[in-house]
């Protein structure tokens, strides 16, 4: 199965329905599969062939979803990239990809006009709702020029379909390479395990050049509206206005974002009884807010896990899971149970399997993981294993075959000769009502190896000062997992472009403000 050929079997069975909707603007199925033909054959015609690489640097706007089915009948290789990249960022991942043609909006057209020229290679620009310049290429200009007849490019499985660079939070992102078979998988995998309905009403506020823009083809192959709102400096209001006028159903929506909203004043003026699927991950939220946002919208909630090399579904937490009484179940804790059409293990350090219990790296295997690392052998070879990708990520299974994540693996402090994962140190100081944000690390230390600091941002009004907060996990976990060294911080913990909190940044700032006061 190729991802073209199931898009265009949603099309012809959905023509007449809203397919997205953003704005003032709605697009049928038939319309978006009518436009994104168009524009596939003016690709074609300024020279995009098969297996060549286009940028995607488009907002959050239907026009994104338009120029990704249109690479994908042209049998180009899709390479989403974030709006709010810099021209540096541009520059560096025009020149890895070598694209040939780079689609960009508003938000982003000047960094990539300052980066194009920079490029060895010529890349055709086609400017989405701005004018043009001198060279480059009108958006609406090329889909009144192209044909509206579907192109029939032959593709397989084995055929590459997106070049997606990682969102990780240990350095400069990865290139990953998905197949047709990975995609058309992980699409399928996304069906089976979540509860996605044809009479859905999704609303997307994340990048679609991301998770969101994964998750979207869910929906599409059921038929479902979505609606498609701007990205970043999410907006309380405008959300639930949003879910109060559409009606929404559903939305996916990260921890950080999840915690605005829950501590907007907001949330009980506007009439939210449409929602009945939230689908949270990217990081484990606290125990707290999961209660606030039962108590908020009911059993809605729905956790995945998966990674950016196998996309979108490893573990599920399904709505039936996130209910209980009383004391919350250890399941809360979890990621939920491996979903079907996906294989995934604890394993030691020499590849055996952990009992239920024992906390080793998690790997998985399943038909959409990635084909390889973009021209990275080495990286490939370490992380692909016999079939089996090794996340990176540190976990643990319980009898009854629920996953734990703990930790990524480069994240692991070793102080005194015991192993201590920061998420569960971090886990303990969100469970204060006065500690906002939390950052926990490693730092040399001649004594113990490496003490434990942790970074937190106060409610504002908060008196809690650093042996309060040492107290404080004491009294919780393990002395020895307990932060030496407490950086009561006034700016807010840096995150990624799609919300992970960066430890690495954080144990940056904090080694210069010791330089610096030394």
């Amino acid at each position: 199965m190729n991802v073209t050929r199931m898009l265009e079997w949603a099309s012809d069975n959905f023509a007449e329905r809203t397919a997205f909707s953003a704005a003032e603007q709605q697009l049928s199925f038939g319309e978006l599969d009518e436009r994104a033909n168009r524009l596939a054959r003016s690709l074609r015609d300024l020279g995009v062939r098969k297996g060549d690489r286009v940028a995607v640097v488009v907002g959050n706007r239907p026009e994104y979803v338009e120029a990704e089915v249109a690479i994908a009948k042209l049998g180009a290789v899709r390479v989403p990239i974030l709006i709010r990249s810099s021209t540096e960022d541009l520059v560096a991942m025009l020149e890895f990809s070598d694209a040939v043609a780079a689609i960009v909006s508003a938000e982003a057209l000047e960094a990539l006009r300052e980066a194009v020229p920079r490029v060895a290679a010529e890349i055709a620009v086609v400017v989405v709702g701005e004018a043009v310049r001198d060279g480059e290429h009108a958006y609406e200009n090329l889909v009144a020029a192209g044909d509206p007849a579907r192109l029939g490019v032959e593709l397989s499985g084995d055929d590459l379909y997106a070049l997606r660079f990682t969102g990780g939070t240990t350095g400069r992102p990865k290139g990953v390479l998905l197949s047709h078979r990975s995609m058309s998988t992980a699409i399928s995998n996304m069906l089976i395990n979540w509860p996605v309905e044809e009479d859905d009403v999704a609303a997307h506020f994340h990048p679609l050049s991301h998770a969101a823009g994964f998750m979207m083809y869910a929906w599409y192959m059921r038929g479902a509206r979505q609606e498609i709102m701007p990205s970043f400096n999410f907006k309380p209001e405008a959300l639930l206005e949003t879910i109060q006028r559409e009606r929404v159903t559903a939305m996916f929506m990260i921890p950080t974002v999840l915690n605005v909203l829950l501590d907007s004043n907001l949330l009980g003026r506007y009439d939210t009884s449409s929602v009945r699927t939230i689908i949270y991950g990217g990081a484990p939220p606290p125990l707290k807010r999961i209660r606030q946002g039962l108590d908020a919208f009911g059993p809605v909630f729905v956790q995945l896990y998966g990674t950016s090399e196998a996309p979108n579904v490893l573990t599920v937490l399904h709505r039936e899971e996130h209910v209980f009484e009383g004391e919350p179940p250890p399941r809360m804790r979890s990621a939920g149970r491996v979903g079907f059409g996906v294989e995934v293990r604890v394993v030691d350090e020499d590849g055996q399997q952990c009992p239920p219990g024992e906390v080793g790296e998690i790997i998985s295997r399943g038909d959409h993981t990635l084909v390889r690392y973009w021209k990275d052998p080495e990286l490939t070879a370490e992380r692909l294993v016999d079939g089996w990708l090794h996340t990176r990520d540190m976990g643990r299974l319980d009898e009854d075959g629920y996953l734990y994540i703990v930790d990524r693996k480069d994240d692991m402090i070793i102080s005194g000769g015991f192993n201590i994962w920061p998420a569960e140190v971090e886990d303990v100081l969100y469970g204060h009502g006065d500690i906002v944000e939390a950052a926990v690390f490693g730092v040399e230390d001649d004594k113990w190896g490496e003490r434990v600091v942790a970074a937190i941002c106060l409610r504002e009004g908060a008196a809690f000062g650093e042996e309060a907060v040492k107290d404080y996990v004491c009294e919780r976990i393990a002395r020895y997992k307990a932060p030496k060294e407490v950086w009561l911080r006034d700016a807010e913990i840096p995150k990624s472009p799609v919300g992970k909190p960066l430890r690495r940044l954080v144990r940056e700032e904090f080694a210069a403000r010791t330089a610096g006061a030394a």
